[in-house]
């Protein structure tokens, strides 16, 4: 782990600046409370901070096993009891060698006097040096715990979009090869070409992987290309109707939004109906910052309704609440023979 005051020059010179405020509190103390000389106060206060300074950067390097490992409380203790026996004592033998240089007699006697009250002061410096340390790991590894956090909610966001995707890609395609199997005998032209439409559509599908939004003229390009292979099954008996706000077509929305949309109004719609059934779709942008996409269908009341499991509206919602973290972007209105599915696309 790398030291945590000296990974960047700004935290150093905070420290730095913390310990030059503690030198001058001491340089008034022994100024204005204990008597001393001007110069012997400032001598004084700057050697024996300084050395401190110094100590408390090589510190961390035997703290470091305490807050590190898994050892019990008391190992902890022990060990940084004795770190800060041998920390005190190296500083005040350095601190009173450098301060009996001078040889003023009356100055040696405060040394000596004041030897008690610099133990405590060792203590209460090496005290507060070790919190530091420890309110600094503390602090990082709770952001550490934070990213990792933030990355495993992301990966399991993805995990659940995939898990959507695997669910509405298979269904797709089992009915799509339905709609051309009968062609490859009566219309092999006809069936290649609409296998190749069938390529291009699922290539884009499968863009989700790497593109979570495309824009809605896209979209709606290749939803152009999934009503030309549903045409094939249902002939006039499914028209489509689109209704797009030009201001739209550049807005974003997430890819492959719309085709299950649609294929929920032909299974709903257009399968149950002998008649023709329009499905219409509309696009508008609101507050200039949400796009608001209506797709509806009439239907046949009378008609035997279509089992379906509901994936493609339920997949859609999760899809919405899972991308943009709200829970009312998809609302569903069925009344007079004609449902309707109005969703919102926040613009970020």
């Amino acid at each position: 782990m790398l030291h945590p005051l000296l990974k960047n020059a700004k935290t150093l010179i905070i420290y730095f600046s913390i310990w030059v405020l503690v030198s001058g509190i001491h340089f008034v103390i022994l100024w204005k409370l204990i008597g001393l000389s001007p110069n012997f106060s400032l001598y004084d206060s700057l050697a024996s901070n300084f050395l401190f300074f110094l100590f408390s950067i090589g510190v961390w390097y035997t703290l470091q096993y305490g807050i590190d490992n898994h050892n019990s409380f008391y190992d902890k203790l022990i060990n940084h009891t004795l770190t800060g026996i041998t920390v005190i004592t190296f500083w005040l033998l350095i601190v009173y060698l450098l301060l009996n240089l001078n040889t003023n007699i009356s100055y040696h006697g405060f040394l000596i006097q004041s030897l008690p009250w610099r133990i405590l002061t060792g203590v209460v410096y090496f005290s507060i040096i070790v919190m530091i340390y420890y309110l600094i790991v503390y602090y990082e590894d709770i952001q550490e715990q934070i990213k990792q956090k933030a990355l495993l909610d992301n990966l399991l966001q993805e995990s659940r979009l995939n898990a959507l995707r695997s669910q509405i890609n298979p269904h797709f395609l089992f009915n799509s090869l339905n709609s051309v199997s009968s062609l490859t005998i009566t219309n092999p032209a006809l069936a290649q070409d609409i296998i190749i439409k069938l390529s291009e559509f699922m290539r884009y599908s499968l863009k989700q992987g790497d593109e979570k939004q495309t824009t809605l003229e896209q979209e709606l390009y290749h939803l152009q290309q999934y009503l030309e292979i549903e045409k094939i099954r249902f002939g006039i008996r499914l028209k489509f109707i689109q209704n797009i706000d030009d201001d739209t077509k550049v807005m974003k929305l997430p890819v492959m939004i719309l085709q299950p949309l649609v294929e929920n109004a032909i299974k709903h719609g257009v399968y149950n109906s002998t008649e023709e059934v329009k499905i219409n779709l509309q696009s508008k942008i609101i507050d200039n910052k949400t796009l608001i996409i209506i797709i509806g269908n009439d239907y046949d009341k009378n008609a035997v309704n279509k089992k379906g499991t509901g994936t493609g509206l339920t997949n859609i919602s999760k899809r919405l609440q899972l991308l943009y973290n709200n829970d009312d972007l998809m609302k569903i209105n069925d009344k007079d023979n004609y449902f309707e599915v109005t969703i919102k696309i926040p613009q970020q």
